[in-house]
């Protein structure tokens, strides 16, 4: 794994397309943005655990049965049980 500081406004580079840049910070928490072409799939970390892997995934959006905030969707993911 590579380490690297960074200060806000500053980015690092993957490959050729994909620039993540740090936005800000508040207290402990990092706020980053990721710029990548629409073929990259960009996932938390802990969604990755409780999402089916890509052959059983739906073919579009998985909206949850439960509240959400207006226009967004969700990944059908149970978040309480998320490890995070």
């Amino acid at each position: 794994m590579l380490v690297l500081g960074r200060k806000e406004n500053e980015s690092i580079l993957i490959g050729e397309n994909i620039r993540v840049t740090i936005i800000g910070r508040s207290g402990s928490s990092i706020k980053i943005g990721i710029d990548a072409p629409g073929n990259v799939k960009v996932l938390r970390g802990e969604l990755k655990t409780c999402l089916p892997p890509p052959a059983q995934m739906p073919s579009g959006p998985v909206l949850s049965s439960g509240p959400a905030l207006p226009g967004r969707m969700t990944t059908g993911c149970d978040l309480e049980s998320a490890p995070f």
